[in-house]
Parts: C-alpha cells; structure tokens; sequence
C-alpha cells in the first residue's frame, strides 16, 4: 500500500518504508532524545519530521521506540548516579518507580507524624502552621 503525503514535492513512502534521512534522525533521536538535533543531523525541519510521522505509522512507531530507548538509557545513567551518592536522583526515581509510597504526598504525611512529634515537647510549636508550609511547598505556592 502507498501512502500519499500531503505536501507535493515529497515521493510518497511504500509499507514500512522509511525515509532517506531516518538513519541519521534515529541515530541522533536515540543517543539524545533530542527532536531538534535529530532533525538538525537528518538535515530535515522539524515541520518536516513530525509531517512524516503524522502521514506514516510505521515511522511514528519506529519514532516513539527510538525517544523511548533514549529515555531508558537516560533512566539508567540516573540510577548509576542516584545509587552512586546522589540523593536528589534517588528521591525522584523512588517517587517515579513507587508513587503510592515514595510521593510528596508521603513526604507531607511524614511533615505532619514529625511536627506532632516535636509538639509534645514544644507546646508553643503550631503543627497547623507546619502543615500550611509543607502544603504550600509541596504545590509550588
């Protein structure tokens, strides 16, 4: 089947045929993720890459695997670093890998269990007043 393209200039692509740039696209697209240096190696614009994907679906899909495999390996080199000492790295990727347990909702419910907790021997600390701060800080307020 051929698929015809919008745009008159451009040969229309067979079944599961890519374009003559996509190699030099993929190449890019997978090592940065990048859609603007993908195109800026394929020697394509960026209107031009995302009309093809629009019109092919086997490019979309090979598009979608190639951004995928850069966020994998992005993922990877964050939890070498985030097992390697950084502590910021391993926060995000617990509370990306287990939300349910590791979420700023979990953080503000810890707030709360510490401020009642210091309360006990504080009776001038106002955990309400704790808990406002910790809300505001979570929503970016």
């Amino acid at each position: 089947m051929t698929y015809e393209h919008k745009k008159p200039g451009y040969p229309p692509l067979q079944e599961g045929e890519m374009p003559e740039w996509w190699p030099n696209f993929e190449g890019l697209l997978r090592a940065t993720g990048n859609i603007g240096a993908a195109c800026q190696a394929a020697g394509i614009s960026r209107q031009r890459a995302y009309a093809v994907r629009r019109t092919y679906p086997w490019v979309r899909d090979a598009w979608d695997d190639a951004a995928a495999f850069a966020a994998d390996m992005l993922e990877l080199e964050a939890r070498k670093r985030a097992l390697g000492g950084s502590d910021m790295l391993l926060k995000f990727l617990l509370q990306s890998l287990r939300p349910d347990k590791y979420s700023d909702r979990v953080s503000v419910a810890f707030v709360r269990d510490r401020a009642e907790r210091l309360a006990i021997n504080d009776p001038e600390l106002d955990v309400d007043e704790i808990m406002r701060i910790a809300e505001e800080i979570v929503h970016g307020e």
